[in-house]
């Protein structure tokens, strides 16, 4: 299919809710899935592709050039909607499921990449993600597709998940906040509802953040302060994305925290919203 025609069929489907396309995304069959790593030239077109939609991000439909890339890189790309108004939707074809994850992008939206990329493993954190996204208004939503045993994207050296984080970040250079869970255990004390960190081990942004969640979200830890666990530091998407002196947020959540911000995001959204270079 050409990408003019292409163009055309996609601005004439309606767009499809976030939160279906979402959970569409999510449905693989586990048992017959075998990932294989994508060829370094894949990833090269990842990069380039998701560098476009970001150059080329507005209010009318994606040009022509940028349908053919998508194309080329093996993603299909549909019109969406959510509470916060129409979105551009990357993700895997019907049919297809290769991990390369599920990717939103908002025309004239808040400058700020949400990613959650544990979100069968770390559960609830992609439904928290969705929440923050269309609250904040945020331009950008990356989550995984296929869980971490078969594909951990936040650790892997090479992913489609990273390269569009590389793309992106070098198109647009929009602050990254990832979205992660703890289970009850001894890393953490019992009552202490988040860890946020930089992956570094000397915060400054982080120190903000963990002050203003304090205010509304209870007992919050700071890595390396408070605690010396879940402090992302071999997070390939931190890695990448500092390395372009850009700002990379951690959020590691209870469970508790967890079910309720998926439900009432504000609290996070507030803090998010004050400490976030505008």
């Amino acid at each position: 299919m050409g990408p003019v025609l292409a163009l055309m069929i996609i601005a004439a489907a309606p767009p499809i809710p976030i939160v279906e396309a979402y959970r569409q995304a999510r449905t693989y069959d586990r048992k017959a899935f075998v990932y294989t790593r994508p060829p370094a030239r894949r990833l090269g077109l990842v990069r380039e592709v998701f560098g476009a939609l970001g150059k080329g991000l507005s209010a009318a439909d994606p040009p022509a050039q940028v349908v053919a890339q998508v194309q080329a890189a093996g993603f299909e790309l549909v019109r969406g909607v959510d509470d916060g108004g129409p979105l551009w939707i990357l993700r895997e074809p019907d049919g297809q499921r290769r991990g390369d994850g599920f990717f939103a992008l908002r025309p004239g939206g808040m400058p700020v990449c949400i990613q959650a990329p544990h979100t069968f493993f770390d559960e609830q954190t992609g439904d928290v993600a969705l929440a923050l996204f269309t609250t904040l208004r945020a331009s950008c939503l990356f989550t995984n597709t296929v869980h971490r045993r078969e594909l951990d994207v936040a650790h892997a050296a090479q992913s489609s998940f990273l390269s569009a984080t590389e793309g992106l970040t070098r198109a647009r250079r929009w602050p990254v906040v990832q979205i992660h869970g703890f289970a009850e255990s001894k890393r953490v004390p019992a009552g202490v509802e988040a860890v946020v960190s930089e992956g570094t081990q000397v915060p400054t942004l982080a120190k903000e953040l963990a002050a203003k969640m304090s205010e509304k979200n209870g007992r919050i830890f700071l890595f390396p302060r408070d605690t010396s666990a879940l402090g992302a530091t071999t997070n390939v998407q931190g890695d990448a994305v500092r390395s372009m002196s850009v700002p990379f947020l951690h959020i590691e959540m209870s469970p508790g925290l967890r079910n309720r911000l998926r439900g009432a995001p504000a609290p996070l959204a507030e803090a998010l919203r004050a400490v976030l270079p505008k």
